[in-house]
């Protein structure tokens, strides 16, 4: 029985991309970047799903075993620091943009 039901899943989900695929791609280009329709959502979920896959929640959950839970502080402000870089470089990307400056990066 829970054979069929994983056989039928996977049927399903072949016609289904089969049938978007013919409709939607036209290039390689436009498989690469979907598009550019994703919804944003769908983006941030696409990503996190990268991120955090189950080699970090495994080996972070081994790391802090190994050196104990004030070492996860280490183990887990990675992360954090690079979002908040990233997030503080894209909003003063946009000031610049905005103000229109010539020589903002310098």
């Amino acid at each position: 029985m829970q054979i069929a039901v994983i056989v039928a899943y996977i049927a399903i989900m072949l016609v289904v991309s089969l049938y978007y695929a013919k409709k939607e791609v036209t290039t390689n280009e436009d498989l690469v970047v979907a598009g550019q329709r994703l919804p944003l959502i769908v983006l941030i979920s696409t990503l996190l799903a990268t991120w955090v896959g189950s080699g970090t929640v495994i080996g972070g959950a081994s790391f802090v075993y190994q050196y104990g839970p004030i070492a996860s502080l280490f183990f887990f402000a990675g992360g954090q620091s690079v979002s908040l870089f990233s997030t503080l470089l894209q909003v003063r990307q946009e000031n610049c943009q905005n103000i229109r400056f010539r020589n903002c990066w310098n």
